[in-house]
């Protein structure tokens, strides 16, 4: 599914097919376990989303919150959102907070939190310990669940 321009036209997505397919195992090669003491597999970027986005828009979008920034986060939440629903969610919201953390990670945009608030419930409900969360998502997590400890919901 693309995204329509305002001439009715298709975008190409922002999130290539691989990358689609790879926000399940990203995200648990990330957060899965086993945790801390258990062997890792070389840890994922969303980088290189961020990468095939500048190739598909033909420019380089700065984080400072202007409107061609505020543009490219809106879309890629959006395709993110997608793609983790194609996945049958699960590990592809660990994935998909993997590639949101390569954004701005302390944005406002309601896009951006959404995939961030959508995520940090699936891994708190799988037992993702806290101390494998990056310190802006638990910010994130304290902020929205002022009583409840991450892993305790």
């Amino acid at each position: 599914m693309g995204f329509l321009s305002k001439s009715g036209q298709s975008k190409p997505q922002l999130i290539s097919a691989e990358g689609r397919a790879a926000l399940a195992r990203n995200g648990q090669i990330v957060f899965g376990p086993p945790y801390p003491g258990g062997q890792r597999l070389p840890t994922p970027s969303g980088g290189d989303y961020f990468l095939h986005a500048t190739r598909v828009l033909g420019t380089i979008p700065l984080p400072d919150g202007g409107p061609e920034w505020t543009a490219y986060e809106d879309r890629m939440c959006a395709e993110l959102l997608t793609a983790v629903k194609s996945a049958g969610g699960g590990w592809a919201w660990g994935g998909a907070l993997v590639v949101a953390g390569d954004m701005q990670p302390r944005s406002r945009n309601p896009n951006y939190l959404d995939v961030l608030d959508r995520a940090l419930a699936f891994l708190c409900e799988a037992g993702v310990p806290s101390a494998m969360i990056p310190r802006y998502a638990l910010d994130r997590w304290h902020e929205t669940h002022e009583s409840v400890e991450f892993g305790a919901a």
